[in-house]
């Protein structure tokens, strides 16, 4: 059986040199010099025979970035790469001449195929599924593949107690491991993991074949795989070889050297030295200078328990002279206090600064707020394409497809900055007409049928402008044009001719003016798009036509793993990495970010596949090795030469707990000596503190215009009226200003659409209405003559209603409410009481000059005088609101009712709401205004005197139309705030101490 992580390298004879740097130096910079010196002086190209082995992409260029500073000159030595994770696969500087014929499959290329495979054994599973799995499948293969691990290996260590469940996973598996290479051996390829390994393998063979002509040297590992770990036994076999290692712990005692575990900072070095058959004795200093005061606070910090101890008071002191902690009691102060850092750094004439954080929240608020000084610094791990605009833009293409074309998706692309639609002509008048006519409101039927059904049923909108529908149709028709190539319906394409399609729209409507600069493909994320795009038609080549909603699934996964990365750094001092990428960096000022528990170290996650004791006995990375590796990392970084770390007491999820790596300082340091830290930290809050104050911050006050009184309205609706007793405020914006709320997107069926249909079916039954059955003529105490006409005229109306499930349950409410009103239809015909008006506007002028008009939804005579019925679908007001005349809409009618404004003058006999809910025991609730108590002449009155006065009184020039939120201006009633259509203008939020802005 052939096992990964197999005994030490037993022959190895060493004739090269191992070192190591201290924590926190500059790596690079100090292999340079070191190399520099041991080449001839008098042969400059001495260096372009070197090679150097490195374990990501990164210290490469940290190496490349370190020769040049030195030297000045173009020459190099050969970097090699030696990594086999997937992600920097598509990097390997390696070759092999018996590989060239044969393409080499990308880990996407992987994944698709054993998508297909999985779609083969299990032709019930969906292809968006078999994705998912062949995506799970590719990981597995890779790393079971770079630890030279077979399914026999797999097989062997799994425990009885679960062989018949590890027995159905095994066969899953052979998916990957017997299936995926004979479809690789059949179309003439092979996968990167296997490139790489061979690769790897002949280096060694020509070093044991050939011996080592010129300096080779391996820098900066830390771990590797078996196959990694026999190349660095075999270039230091070599005299001309050398290995560098980083931040070797060489003063440790030698028993807790031996005792530490995988959630150590140097396990990985400890477990790597011992299968390279090395002891500590053998690596060397690279540099011969003393251990730093700081090194040996924090090795002593990181040391394991047994060995922890109080370090000297003066030992504390020299070790954290250059440290700062900083506690926030934000996550908004914590960002702005680094970016105050970071900004103070560049006060210094050439000096660096990074922020270090695996916290990406972090970095971009940090980001934000230097980007409000005018300092431009760009988290170097990127972001994903799918989170910048260009690939919102492209997946939302689809997606909208996809929906039907949601009105409030359709928005969001047409407003998109990408999108220009230089082919349409006046286009903003079209898009503000398509807005007003089709897309805001309620939601439409699905696809371009609908929104087209919707245009026809809103001509009928008298608020809207007749000439913004033939703009809005012009629009639709062009747009539908656009999208065409996307819209078949249950079409099946393959991938690459998806693409196509997808791009020939995502170009019709990013298309610039003529002479114009098209910003879409020539920014990083256009050409990660079209280089990922690429890739993945490259991967996707032998896969089977899909659907829409697979391709979009699919689609979002790859572009979620797609990173758009600046190609030049856009502040040459100032970074801001992720823990990994600052790995062999070296900077003037590091501040190490959000110093927390479960973000230093990350919390380990589960794997798929294998449970800790499986992964051990397998020879596989524990899963809880990451946090020793965290720990290395944080050690090369806080024993730099200025270090600030930075936590927040609180985020957005409660109280957080310091980081372990912290709380281990802590323990070691005499308090005295923490506290220190903490004072330093004090300093820069306050600092970030003051930026905030700019003298006594006055709070804003309540708005109180005062328009002239030419301006102020003559004419007061019973909803202006009620306005100026609750919020005058309100009244201004609407009469004054002019402004009208827009209507939301896609509106479902709410309560306000459903009580304009029951009106409609109540006018019409007694009236004629447009678009609706000939009212009723026949005798009204037959019930169900009338129940049936009602019934008639409710599925005419409910007609207008777009969805299924609101119509349904619409008309299933109603047949209760029509047999209600039925009923009391028979009982007021019989006690002489009839229909008078409907809807009918009232109107009269009172003595300030002021014109009062109301609708009423009914009035009824009888010989006692007319009854004013207010339809209601929603909450009845309060006998003590409409006596008060905070809700003066049942008063404003009888004043109008006895002034003679509705036809003529009538006695009043009452006023009634109906509250029309459709509830199985009480469809209809008939509830009188008033209280039994009140006398009907002095209400009316009353109502008629305060009309006066306040009518009087909103039109002299000194009286403010005030906004009142907490309640009304009449009867000071505490309550909720009635005019939210106009908070965002009157800002009461702010003036009222209710808001994050006070």
């Amino acid at each position: 059986m052939k096992m990964a992580c197999q005994p030490r390298c037993s022959s190895l004879n060493l004739m090269g040199k191992v070192y190591t740097t201290q924590a926190g130096e500059n790596l690079p910079q100090a292999v340079v010099e070191k190399l520099l010196a041991t080449l001839p002086q008098n042969n400059p190209l001495a260096i372009c025979d070197v090679t150097l082995y490195v374990p990501s992409p990164r210290a490469g260029l940290a190496l490349k970035e370190a020769f040049l500073q030195k030297t000045g000159a173009g020459l190099l030595p050969r970097i090699h790469m030696m990594s086999f994770h997937d992600e920097d696969l598509d990097n390997h500087r390696f070759e092999r001449d018996d590989l060239t014929a044969l393409e080499v499959m990308p880990m996407l290329g992987r994944q698709m195929v054993l998508a297909q495979l999985v779609q083969q054994a299990y032709p019930d599973y969906s292809f968006q599924k078999c994705f998912e799995q062949g995506t799970a499948l590719s990981g597995l293969f890779s790393k079971l593949k770079a630890y030279n691990l077979t399914l026999e290996d797999v097989a062997e260590h799994i425990p009885d107690t679960l062989s018949h469940h590890w027995q159905q996973n095994v066969e899953f598996f052979k998916i990957a491991f017997e299936f995926y290479p004979h479809w690789l051996a059949e179309n003439h390829r092979v996968d990167g993991v296997d490139a790489a390994q061979q690769a790897v393998q002949v280096e060694i063979e020509k070093l044991q074949s050939q011996g080592m002509a010129n300096l080779t040297w391996a820098v900066g590992f830390s771990d590797t795989t078996p196959l990694g770990l026999k190349l660095l036994a075999e270039i230091i076999r070599h005299n001309k070889g050398c290995l560098v290692l980083s931040a070797l712990d060489k003063t440790m005692d030698d028993a807790l050297f031996n005792s530490i575990t995988e959630t150590h900072p140097q396990f990985t070095l400890k477990r790597m030295l011992g299968k390279l058959n090395l002891e500590r004795d053998d690596v060397l200093n690279l540099n011969q200078a003393e251990t730093s005061p700081q090194n040996v606070c924090w090795q002593q910090a990181l040391a394991p328990a047994q060995g922890l101890k109080k370090l000297p008071q003066d030992v504390a002191l020299a070790g954290m002279a250059q440290t700062t902690l900083i506690e926030t009691e934000s996550e908004s102060e914590e960002a702005e206090t680094v970016a105050l850092l970071m900004r103070e750094a560049l006060t210094e004439k050439g000096k660096t600064c990074a922020l270090i954080s695996p916290d990406r929240g972090l970095s971009l608020r940090v980001e934000a707020v230097l980007k409000r000084w005018g300092v431009n610094v760009d988290d170097s791990a990127g972001m994903p394409l799918l989170s910048t605009p260009l690939g919102q833009l492209f997946v939302w293409l689809v997606q909208l497809v996809d929906g039907h074309f949601s009105p409030l998706l359709f928005a969001e692309i047409l407003h998109h900055k990408l999108v220009c639609l230089s082919d349409v002509e006046d286009l903003p008048q079209k898009l503000k007409a398509l807005e007003a006519v089709v897309l805001r409101g309620e939601r439409p039927a699905p696809g371009f049928v609908g929104l087209k059904r919707k245009l026809e049923k809103n001509r009928s909108d008298e608020r809207l402008n007749p000439e913004d529908f033939s703009l809005a149709q012009s629009f639709l028709g062009e747009l539908e044009g656009l999208f065409k190539p996307l819209m078949v319906q249950g079409a099946r394409h393959t991938i690459d001719r998806w693409v196509h399609k997808h791009m020939q729209v995502l170009l019709a409507l990013t298309k610039p003016h003529e002479g114009e600069f098209s910003a879409a493909f020539d920014e990083e994320a256009g050409q990660a798009l079209l280089a990922m795009l690429s890739s993945w038609q490259d991967a996707a080549k032998d896969v089977s036509a899909i659907n829409l909603e697979t391709y979009i699934t699919m689609l979002s996964g790859v572009m979620a793993n797609t990173a758009v990365r600046k190609r030049q750094s856009t502040h040459p001092r100032l970074f801001i990495l992720g823990p990994m990428e600052s790995r062999l960096q070296h900077y003037d000022r590091v501040i190490v970010g959000a110093m927390n528990e479960g973000v230093w170290p990350r919390q380990p996650s589960a794997d798929a596949w294998f449970n800790s004791a499986i992964s051990e006995k397998l020879g596989l990375p524990s899963q809880n090795i990451h946090v020793g590796m965290s720990g290395h990392d944080l050690l090369n970084l806080v024993t730099g030469p200025e270090v600030f770390m930075t936590r927040t007491v609180k985020d957005s999820a409660g109280e957080t707990m310091p980081s372990r790596f912290l709380s281990r300082l802590q323990s070691v340091l005499p308090d005295a000596v923490y506290q220190q830290l903490q004072q330093k930290g004090q300093l820069w809050k306050s600092r970030n503190q003051a930026l905030r104050l700019q003298g006594d911050v006055q709070p804003p006050q309540a708005p109180m215009p005062k328009p002239a009184v030419q301006r102020r309205p003559r004419t007061w609706s019973a909803s202006t009226a009620r306005n100026m007793m609750q919020c005058p405020y309100k009244a201004y914006v609407h009469k004054v200003l002019h402004l009208e709320p827009l209507k939301h997107f896609e509106e479902a069926f709410q309560a306000s659409s459903k009580g304009q249909l029951i009106h409609t079916v109540l006018e019409s039954f007694f009236v004629e209405v447009p678009h609706m059955p000939p009212p009723y003529q026949s005798d009204k105490q037959n019930q169900t003559a009338v129940h049936q006409h009602l019934m008639r005229q409710a599925k005419a109306a409910f007609e207008r209603v777009e969805e299924k499930a609101s119509k349904a349950l619409g008309l299933k409410q109603f047949d209760k409410i029509a047999q209600a009103f039925a009923k009391k239809l028979a009982e007021d015909d019989k006690q002489g009481q009839s229909m008078w008006l409907v809807e009918a506007v009232g109107r009269s002028t009172l003595p300030s000059g002021v014109e009062l008009y109301a609708k009423a939804d009914r009035l009824d005579v009888s010989s006692g005088g007319v009854t004013v019925i207010d339809y209601k679908t929603g909450a009845v007001p309060s006998k003590d609101d409409v006596q008060k005349g905070v809700e003066p809409q049942m008063a404003i009618e009888a004043v109008i009712l006895k002034r003679g404004g509705f036809r003529k003058a009538q006695p009043l006999r009452g006023l009634e709401y109906w509250q029309v809910s459709g509830k199985k025991d009480h469809p209809i609730d008939f509830v009188s205004a008033l209280s039994p108590k009140v006398d009907l002449d002095d209400f009316v009155a009353e109502a008629e005197q305060g009309l006066t006065e306040i009518t009087t009184l909103m039109h002299q020039a000194d009286q403010p139309y005030q906004a009142f939120p907490k309640g009304d201006a009449i009867s000071n009633k505490a309550g909720p705030c009635k005019h939210c259509d106009y908070a965002g203008i009157c800002r009461f939020k702010d003036w009222m101490g209710r808001g994050e802005n006070t």
